[in-house]
């Protein structure tokens, strides 16, 4: 008789989030919540939450030139990336950028933009390895999107 287990997902969740310090009122906060919304699976409450997020971007609170008027523009980007001595273009479409009334200064935001590597990367990999085409079109917002999820 065969093992009777859980289904093959085509999307499993082999990633784990990295240590995340709390205080012991976060931690009963976080886990009480779970328990009153998803039953106690903190995992779901979580993915809940991200998945409920609108939030729109903040822009940074000033440019170089001392202004504090700015704005977040989204900008069509390319990524350059190199497999196996070939180059190749990945167009990264609606990426955040903060834009200066004052100056007209566009500034990066360089931890978002290191994620963005970091998810491009992944994805080629992931694609190379299970015989996907490469290159392709990265839209920010579909990251983003509860489909994801």
């Amino acid at each position: 008789m065969s093992k009777v287990g859980r289904p093959k997902s085509s999307n499993p969740r082999e990633f784990h989030l990295p240590d995340i310090r709390l205080t012991r009122e976060e931690k009963r906060m976080i886990e009480l919540k779970a328990i009153l919304h998803e039953k106690g699976n903190v995992s779901q409450y979580i993915r809940s939450l991200v998945e409920n997020d609108r939030r729109e971007v903040t822009p940074l609170k000033s440019c170089s030139c001392g202004s504090t008027d700015l704005k977040v523009v989204y900008k069509d980007d390319i990524k350059h990336v190199d497999i196996g001595g070939s180059s190749f273009e990945i167009p990264l479409k609606s990426v955040p950028y903060n834009e200066c009334n004052e100056c007209g200064e566009e500034l990066g935001d360089l931890r978002l933009h290191a994620k963005i590597d970091e998810i491009v990367d992944e994805e080629v990999t992931h694609r190379l390895n299970h015989k996907l085409p490469v290159p392709f079109t990265l839209n920010l917002f579909d990251v983003i999107s509860p489909s994801q999820i």
